[in-house]
């Protein structure tokens, strides 16, 4: 099943639509805002069977999920926050059970995956600090005061890489353990994955030089092993069978 959500006049509906057929199997007052192979969520309020349309868990409307940064979905979860001073709860996506709370002061959620979540709060003026939560347990991981990185790249292997653009330094936080390395002269914008200790990532520049790097993770500083020179391509490196694999137009 498909499941866009129509906007007739003022009001949203949700539709469940056949992909075989293209027949509507079900419709909803409301407005769909994620979910998997076996739940929808509907306006923050509801899980919805996405086959059937039946209603398989509800929520009061005094405890709606906020919207936008506040109301993540990742896995099976729905991660989620009442308003912007409330604690962050987990709720499982199939049955609507809450799975965790964690009351750590915060001021919303910056990302969301199945290992890990990270929440953000001020620290001082134009500063902000970083809280790295288990997504499955609630614990904290890892907690910095202070982090000036703007830009998150992306989850690799329980890894997650933060870069910051007008410095040149790139962040690696490990979602199990909360272990953090750091490279002040390095940027990513592409993760390829890891070979034993090295972590493998790409600098892709469509207007100019692009840079395939190997980082050792076990070093605190996030040591450069190796910089090969790659040509401009329209698809990222990818590890093969223990192999760093780079294409281009003129060849692999």
């Amino acid at each position: 099943t498909i499941h866009p959500t129509l906007q007739l006049s003022q009001q949203f509906l949700a539709v469940g639509i056949s992909k075989d057929m293209g027949s509507v199997l079900w419709q909803q007052a409301g407005r769909i805002i994620g979910g998997t192979q076996l739940t929808v969520v509907v306006d923050g309020t509801s899980g919805i069977d996405p086959a059937t349309g039946r209603k398989k868990w509800q929520v009061s409307a005094s405890d709606m999920f906020a919207t936008g940064r506040n109301r993540r979905i990742a896995g099976d979860m729905l991660f989620h926050k009442t308003s912007n001073d409330s604690p962050v709860a987990a709720l499982d996506l199939d049955s609507g059970t809450q799975l965790w709370i964690n009351r750590a002061k915060n001021d919303g959620i910056v990302l969301a995956t199945p290992n890990a979540i990270c929440l953000q709060y001020q620290t001082g003026i134009a500063k902000r600090g970083l809280i790295l939560i288990d997504a499955k347990s609630g614990n904290i991981i890892n907690q910095a005061n202070e982090f000036p990185f703007d830009d998150f790249v992306d989850e690799k292997n329980e890894w997650f890489v933060w870069s910051n653009s007008a410095t040149g330094t790139t962040s690696f936080t490990n979602t199990t353990n909360g272990y953090v390395a750091k490279n002040d002269d390095l940027r990513l914008n592409v993760l390829v994955g890891t070979i034993k200790n090295i972590f493998v990532g790409a600098f892709m520049d469509p207007r100019g030089q692009s840079y395939l790097y190997g980082i050792d993770i076990t070093a605190k500083n996030a040591d450069r092993k190796w910089r090969v020179p790659i040509e401009r391509s329209s698809y990222p490196p990818a590890i093969v069978n223990g192999k760093v694999l780079a294409s281009s137009s003129a060849g692999l």
